[in-house]
């Protein structure tokens, strides 16, 4: 029965969609702090730059951990069915 899967899965496809919610926003932050850093560059802002940099390589990082928890939670489900 194809319909009973979704409803064993719930949390897991909660979780699943949470993870790729979490990795999709982080994501939307990566062309504002690149603006910021050209323009901090053209302003010879080193300070500025380097915060950005630093806390854009976060953003970078926290997208790909939450990109594969996603990824792992999906082909669990996904073996789970098959």
């Amino acid at each position: 029965n194809l319909l009973g899967y979704p409803r064993r899965l719930t949390c897991h496809l909660i979780w699943g969609t949470l993870a790729m919610i979490c990795a999709l926003i982080p994501m939307l932050m990566i062309p504002a702090l690149i603006g910021t850093v050209i323009d901090a560059m053209n302003k010879k802002d080193l300070d500025t730059v380097g915060k950005n940099c630093l806390f854009m390589g976060f953003v970078i990082l926290a997208t790909a951990i939450f990109a594969f928890l996603r990824a792992v939670t999906f082909t669990w489900i996904n073996k789970k069915i098959i």
